[in-house]
């Protein structure tokens, strides 16, 4: 279902079709003008501290005069103007400090202008990806407190080795320290993402 924003005057209000810029914007029931983006599809979203969203503007302006009207709250870094479906114009201000944006929210909403009353809100925008860290993890590592009994068979003959010594970090130590217990067949040292060893290793005789 659409997200539904609380409007002023108690109203609720479904969210209007998408704008130019991919987003959906919410209107007041009672005055019908942008009150802010919102999420759509899911996405998550976050106020944008430096950025402001004012509308309605004349359908004259261009972005020096949205810029002229701005930039007494503080330096303006890029005004990118919209027109509405409802034929109104609206401009994304962008200052260069958060203070400025704040300062531009408390002084520009509701102000007059041309006979028509202004709304400014904060912009939003995507939250950053998280950070993500990879782990390489083989499953003989695995904690496995309900790991059931197995007897032993003849024809068992690979073991997974842990804490090698210093002197057996590669290849061929591993192979030369493990030949002390038998013919070894082959021999796979675990790495990490960086392919460094990490004291591990399957050992087949």
């Amino acid at each position: 279902p659409p997200p539904v924003v609380l409007a002023p005057g108690g109203g609720a209000s479904t969210a209007a079709p998408v704008n130019a810029a991919g987003v959906t914007l919410a209107t007041s029931s009672t005055a019908g003008r942008p009150i802010v983006a919102v999420a759509t599809e899911g996405v998550r979203k976050r106020i944008k501290v430096n950025g402001v969203y004012l509308s309605p503007l004349p359908p004259s302006w261009a972005d020096s005069d949205v810029k002229l009207l701005a930039s007494p709250y503080g330096t303006v870094e890029a005004v990118k103007m919209e027109k509405l479906p409802d034929g109104q114009t609206g401009a994304y201000i962008d200052y260069q400090k958060d203070s400025a944006a704040s300062s531009a929210r408390g002084g520009l909403d509701g102000l007059s202008l041309m006979g028509a009353r202004m709304r400014c809100v904060m912009q939003e925008e995507p939250e950053p990806p998280k950070p993500t860290r990879q782990f390489v993890i083989y499953v003989d590592e695995l904690s496995m407190p309900s790991r059931p009994k197995v007897q032993p068979k003849l024809d068992d003959h690979e073991l997974f080795v842990t804490d090698l010594p210093r002197k057996s970090q590669s290849e061929d130590g591993v192979r030369a320290w493990a030949s002390n217990f038998g013919d070894v067949d082959d021999v796979m040292l675990l790495r990490d993402l960086d392919k460094r060893n990490i004291g591990k290793a399957y050992v087949r005789f």
